[in-house]
Order: structure tokens, then C-alpha cells, then sequence
């Protein structure tokens, strides 16, 4: 109970230390006056947390694009002041990285110390102890550099702290002596609340050693001070200190001496409504003194109370408190049922949130109150007892080790910074002759890279008349085998007109006869006639299955050009290709030298499918959206790891042929998935 006080009042104490005046920069008027609206916006609490974030992303993004000046800087620690009041912790932690960066550049110890302390107040309430006292440890060190022996010695305190939370007692009592003695006699409002929050760890550290009679001592010491403060109502000391009071007498089982300290305590009548937290913790306090001291009027509501409003503000640690309390109560009036239940929600708490003081409170309550179990309970006990001292032996040595980490890294940067200094300074007797060959090789660099783009321009327009020649080719090509198409046309259509039609004629005229001599010698003879027409029939038949096998409508067009390619292909494998077109591309519109590498590497990705891919089915489509054509081929064959395979000439030949046209090829593949070849260009 009194340790969640004293972690309060140091980490309130950093925070007032932090609130130095402000390194002015220059900013223009109108930027400032952005910075500051969007500010006010995230600064006021009345306003919805949405809003607000908001708000002080819009500041960040201006903030983002100043000059790396002591102005920035200072707007950085406001906006991440405001990231940490709305809980927005990975904001916060990322503001101070970047703050560290440019602090670091600039070489602005002020923003370094200050930043160091953000940067332990994170880790100090993520409770990740070690990473909380490195920080402390170089912002002690910052300090020091700055002779500010104020913030320095609230650094010293902060790393007291951590080790106090791991049980470094003589450690936490050596730097906290340390704190004092810089301090002296204060005479700033800043510094007596150091030396409060130093006197109170003190009391803390000596209410842990059974020492209670020094512990009041010390709370005495600190309230004393706080009265002396202009704003000892606004922070509620004397309730702070009141109730530390009546912990060590309740720590010492002294309960008729604790509760009147709690109950002056919950006198404040503004406690409730601007420190919950404290009241909570008061509270909770003093239902457990009335229930040792046999006055159970109120019992157990406020123990109730106590519960629900450490349950709603998270405070795990009073809520455990809380549980054994009830625990007690109901034991007392006879109810097994009811406190066996609240003692195991008391350790369930205490133990996922590490609170070893109600840890064991627990465990000793349920030895008592659930006999049957009571052997587990103990040797959890031991257990957890002996793991935690094995702890306190360990502390002293890690925090030491941290120490003498920073110092070893210190030197060790102290030493590159020298060793850089000589090099660079070795490096300026070079300079002028380094420069002097640099222009030659820049000189010679030049004339090479422009020779080489005039070969480079040569052989892309010999490549294009290339092109163009071989596409001019295929097309007569394809011309003649048009023409070849017709002529046999014309022969079918001579065919059907000269001999089928002819014959049927003569059919017809000499059946006609029946309608004039219908009589039993003249249908003998017109029935070879109708045979006669079964000839004509298969002779039609033979005549339309030739014309259907030769039969290609249409004039020549690239689409053809491109069928003739999959024929070849599919005339010498088993690949099945099917080609799927929407029919808006206007081939006819396109540059020969598109359509020219549009082939090429159609032509390549079928032949690579052919030799490697195994592939039963390829299907091609070609479909046009806007002025954007997107062309593809994709095959079900064996497929490769595109991310680990280093492609070949072939496919880099085609990523070339895409890119000389103003278009993008992609390739993905997986092992048994098939290949996908993707081209897109505009036209």
C-alpha cells in the first residue's frame, strides 16, 4: 500500500523536474500559430480523446518538417507529453526516439537529459526495470556534464526507485543519500519535493525492515516539508503522508494507532474527485483497520467499494489488497465458502501482476482457510520466497554491471571520437589530390558513358529496323498464305457451281418427267437418278469438310499472327493452348515495333513452358482497360520459388523487351502452382 505512494510522489517529482523553461528557435509567425491551435486542441482534456489524437498528429506532421532547431525539439516533447496523458504509448516511445536522434546530432545535452528521462518514465511504467535504470543512469550522467545538480539529483532518485521495486534496499538507500546531499537545504518549490519523494523512499525502505518507528520518522520529515509548500492543498500531502503513517502502524500490527491516520486522511473532501488513485488506496487502508480493530460499521461495504474502484482503475495491486480483506471478513463470520474465494482471486491478481507483498498474504490466508491444500499453499510459498531472495542477491550486481556498461561505452565512444579526429585529419592532407583525380576520372568516366550511349542508340535503332523488316515478313507472309486461302476458295466455289450444280439440274430435269408420264416403266428408270443424288450428297460432304478445314475468315491482323505462333507450338508437344481475346485492342493502331516485342516474349514464355514447365493446359488473354493493354500467360506446370531462383537470359531478354516498350512484365511463380507471365503497357 504505502510502496504504490511512493511511486507516485518520485515519478510526479520527475515530472516537475522535466518542466524547465523552454530553448527558443526561430519559427515563422503562421507556423507557430498552427503548432499552437493544433496544440491547445490536443492539450484539453474536456474534449474527446479522438479528436485530440488528432489533433496532435496534425502538430507532429508540421513539427516533422522543421529544421532539426531547439525550437523542433521543444515541440516534440509537447506532442509527446500529449501522446503519454492520452495512454498513446507507442506514439510516445516513438516521439522519444526521434527526439534522442536529433538530440544526438545536435549534440543538445538539455534535450538529451530530458529526453533520457521520458525515456525511463516508459520503461518505468511498462515495469521493465533494467532498461528504466540505464536511462536514469545517463541522465544522471547528462547532468552532471550540465552541473544541474537539481535534475540531477532527481535521476539519482529514479534510479533509487528501480531498486528499491527489486529489493537493492542498501543500494536504494546509498542513492537516495546521494540525492539529499546534493540537494542541502532546499529552498525551491522543485527541490523540496525531491527531497519529500527521498525522505518517503527512505520510510518505505525502513517499513520493509520492520523499522517502524524510523519509518513514521521519515513520513513525519516529509509532511513537514509539504507544508511549506504554496501548493501543499492541490497535491494533497498531508493525506499522503497521513495515510504512510497508518500503514507503518498497520504494517506493525498496530491497528488502533492506524485508523484514526487513515480516517484524517479521508477527510479531504477534494481527495476522491482529483486523486482517485490515493483515495482508493486510503480507503482500502482503512476497511482493513476497522476490520482488526472489531468495528465493522460500514463493513463490508467500503472493502466493496474499495474493490470496484481499484478494479476500475487498474489498480491490481489495491484490488488484491482489497480481495483479502473481504477474505478476512467473510472468514470471520463464519462463511468458508466466500473467503476461500476471495483469497484465490486475491492471488490470482497478486500473482499476474507480480504484487509479492499480497502474494503471500494469499498463500498464508489460503493455508489458513483451506486446510486440505494448505501443504501446495506453503510450498508455493517457499517457493516464491526463495526465488525472490535469490533475486535480491542478483540486483546489487545487475544494476552495478548496468553502471559500468554506459561507462565502458562512454569510453569506448570517447576513444573513436579521438581516433576519428586524428584520421580526419590525416584524410585533409589528401583531399586536394583526391580531388584532383576524381575530376579526371569524372573527365574520363564522361567521355566513356557517352560513347557508350551512342553504341547503346545504334544498336536500338538496328534493332528496331529489325524488327520492323522481320515484322513486315510475317505479314506478307501471312498475305500470301491469305491469298493461297482465297484462290482454293474460288476453286470450291468453281467446284459447287460447275459440278454439283450441273448434276443437280440435270436431277431435277429428268425427274420432272413424273409429273408428265407417271407410269410403271418411267419410275424404274428415275430411281437411278435419286442414287445419283446420294453422289451429289457426298460429293457436297467432301466439298464442305475441305472448304471447313481451309476456312480462316478475316484480313491479316497480329492476332492471327500470334494463333500461327500457338499452332507451331502446340504442333510439336502436348501443351493445349487456349487464347482468350476481348476484342477491343485496335492491332492495326499499334507500332510494329510494340507488336514486334509483344511477340518475342510470347514467343519466349511459351518456349520456356515447353522445355521446363511440364505444363498439360497455357491459357493467353489479352484484354485491354483504358488505354492500358494487359497481356498474360499462365500454364499449370511444375512452377519455381520466383523469390529464390536467379533468373535467367530468358527472362531478363523479356523484362528487356517490356521495358524497350514502356511497360511493366511481372513473373510469379510457386513450386506446383504453374508460372503467371504478366505484361502491361500502355498504348
Amino acid at each position: 500500500m504505502k510502496y504504490c505512494k511512493m511511486v507516485l510522489l518520485v515519478l510526479f517529482a520527475v515530472v516537475i523536474s522535466c518542466k524547465k523553461p523552454s530553448v527558443q528557435g526561430a519559427v515563422s509567425p503562421a507556423l507557430r500559430d498552427s503548432l499552437e491551435r493544433f496544440l491547445a486542441v490536443a492539450y484539453d482534456d474536456n474534449l474527446k480523446k479522438e479528436l485530440r489524437f488528432t489533433n496532435n498528429m496534425r502538430a507532429l506532421s508540421i513539427v516533422s518538417k522543421m529544421p532539426n532547431d531547439s525550437m523542433a525539439r521543444v515541440y516534440y516533447f509537447k506532442i509527446a507529453n500529449r501522446f503519454w496523458n492520452m495512454d498513446a504509448e507507442p506514439y510516445y516511445d516513438s516521439i522519444n526516439r526521434i527526439i534522442l536522434k536529433k538530440a544526438l546530432m545536435a549534440h543538445d545535452d538539455h534535450a538529451l537529459a530530458k529526453v533520457y528521462d521520458y525515456m525511463s518514465d516508459s520503461f518505468n511504467h511498462k515495469g521493465i526495470q533494467d532498461s528504466a535504470y540505464y536511462y536514469f543512469y545517463k541522465s544522471e550522467r547528462t547532468y552532471t556534464r550540465l552541473k544541474d545538480t537539481t535534475n540531477m539529483a532527481i535521476a539519482i532518485l529514479g534510479k533509487a526507485v528501480n531498486q528499491y521495486k527489486a529489493y537493492d534496499f542498501i543500494g536504494t538507500q546509498k542513492n537516495v543519500y546521494k540525492a539529499i546531499r546534493l540537494i542541502g537545504n532546499p529552498k525551491e518549490a522543485q527541490d523540496k519535493v525531491t527531497l519529500i519523494a527521498g525522505y518517503n523512499l527512505l520510510g518505505c525502505i525502513n517499513d520493509d525492515l520492520s523499522n517502524y518507528n524510523r519509518s513514521i520518522d521519515y513520513y513525519k520529515r516529509c509532511e513537514a516539508i509539504g507544508k511549506t509548500l504554496k501548493d501543499t492543498a492541490r497535491y494533497h500531502y498531508h493525506a499522503f503522508f497521513t495515510n504512510n503513517i497508518g500503514c507503518a502502524y498497520q504494517n506493525a500490527e498496530d491497528n488502533p494507532k492506524a485508523k484514526p491516520y487513515f480516517a484524517e486522511a479521508l477527510k479531504d473532501s477534494l481527495l476522491f474527485v482529483e486523486m482517485p488513485v490515493t483515495y482508493t488506496q486510503i480507503l482500502n487502508n482503512y476497511a482493513y483497520a476497522k476490520l482488526r480493530t472489531g468495528d465493522k460499521a460500514g463493513l463490508p461495504d467500503l472493502m466493496e467499494k474499495a474493490a470496484h474502484l481499484a478494479d476500475s482503475l487498474k489498480l491490481w495491486t489495491t484490488y488484491s489488497s482489497a480481495m483479502l480483506s473481504l477474505s478476512e471478513y467473510h472468514h470471520a463470520g463464519g462463511d468458508v465458502i466466500k473467503s476461500r474465494h476471495f483469497a484465490k482471486e486475491a492471488y490470482t491478481v497478486a500473482r499476474n501482476n507480480k504484487a509479492f507483498r499480497e502474494i503471500f498474504a494469499s498463500l498464508k490466508l489460503l493455508a489458513r482457510f483451506d486446510r486440505p491444500n494448505a501443504h501446495n499453499y506453503l510450498s508455493t510459498f517457499i517457493h516464491i520466497k526463495d526465488s525472490l531472495q535469490l533475486l535480491e542477491r542478483r540486483n546489487p550486481d545487475k544494476f552495478a554491471r548496468i553502471e559500468y556498461q554506459v561507462d565502458q561505452f562512454k569510453q569506448k565512444e570517447q576513444r573513436i571520437l579521438a581516433d576519428r579526429d586524428k584520421a580526419n585529419r590525416k584524410l585533409s592532407l589528401l583531399v586536394v589530390f583526391m580531388v584532383f583525380l576524381l575530376l579526371i576520372a569524372a573527365i574520363c568516366y564522361l567521355v566513356i558513358t557517352q560513347r557508350s550511349k551512342n553504341r547503346s542508340l545504334l544498336h536500338i535503332q538496328e534493332q528496331q529496323r529489325a524488327n520492323d523488316e522481320i515484322y513486315k515478313l510475317m505479314a506478307d507472309q501471312q498475305q500470301k498464305v491469305e491469298e493461297g486461302k482465297q484462290l482454293e476458295k474460288r476453286r470450291i466455289s468453281h467446284e459447287l457451281h460447275d459440278g454439283v450444280m450441273g448434276r443437280l439440274s440435270a436431277i431435277r430435269l429428268n425427274l420432272s418427267v413424273l409429273t408428265r408420264k407417271p407410269d410403271e416403266n418411267t419410275i424404274p428408270e428415275c430411281r437411278t437418278y435419286i442414287d445419283e443424288i446420294q453422289d451429289v450428297e457426298k460429293e457436297i460432304r467432301i466439298i464442305a469438310y475441305d472448304l471447313e478445314k481451309n476456312l480462316v475468315s478475316g484480313t491479316v491482323n497480329f492476332e492471327k499472327v500470334v494463333r500461327n505462333l500457338f499452332s507451331a507450338i502446340e504442333g510439336h508437344s502436348d501443351v493445349v493452348i487456349s487464347f482468350v481475346t476481348d476484342g477491343n485492342i485496335d492491332w492495326e493502331s499499334i507500332h510494329n515495333n510494340t507488336k514486334m516485342e509483344i511477340y518475342r516474349i510470347l514467343q519466349e514464355a511459351l518456349n520456356n513452358i515447353d522445355k521446363s514447365s511440364q505444363a498439360k493446359t497455357v491459357e493467353v488473354g489479352m484484354q485491354k482497360h483504358g488505354n492500358e493493354v494487359v497481356i498474360s500467360v499462365s500454364d499449370d506446370g511444375l512452377g519455381f520459388d520466383s523469390k529464390s531462383v536467379k533468373h535467367g537470359i530468358g527472362l531478363k531478354s523479356m523484362a528487356s523487351r517490356a521495358k524497350a516498350i514502356n511497360g511493366k512484365l511481372d513473373v510469379t511463380s510457386k513450386p506446383g502452382s504453374g508460372t503467371t507471365v504478366k505484361l502491361n503497357f500502355k498504348i
